[in-house]
């Protein structure tokens, strides 16, 4: 980036969605630079700050940049190319916790069993 005056045109926490806004931009001609202001080296401490990770751009740019973005979140997810498998309906809803009480009472009854036979 060559100009001196930036404007911040994204701000947010997904380090995976602002890689892919950044190669977006510059796949649209929009030169761009990529600040990540969380330090990995103390995770659940600086990451909280507001944002984390911003893309700035020079100042002449930032209105189509900023219309890139909105066309980029607001795009829909793409169907899958035909002949390759879908991933199954429910794959990530299985987070209802019913798994817990039958693996804590597998859990128990080995921890009975292995007192039981160690204390003979």
């Amino acid at each position: 980036m060559q100009s001196e005056h930036t404007e911040r045109v994204y701000e947010g926490h997904d380090e995976t969605q602002a890689l892919a806004l950044q190669s977006f931009l510059q796949e649209s001609g929009v030169d761009c630079a990529l600040l990540n202001h969380r330090d990995t080296a103390y995770p659940g401490i600086v990451d909280r700050v507001a944002g984390g990770i911003e893309i700035l751009v020079a100042a002449e740019d930032a209105g189509r940049a900023r219309d890139l973005i909105g066309e980029f979140l607001s795009a829909e997810p793409m169907p899958p190319e035909e002949g390759t498998a879908a991933a199954p309906s429910g794959v990530m809803e299985r987070s209802s916790g019913a798994w817990f009480l039958p693996a804590l009472l597998v859990f128990g009854v080995v921890v009975l069993i292995t007192w039981y036979l160690t204390s003979r």
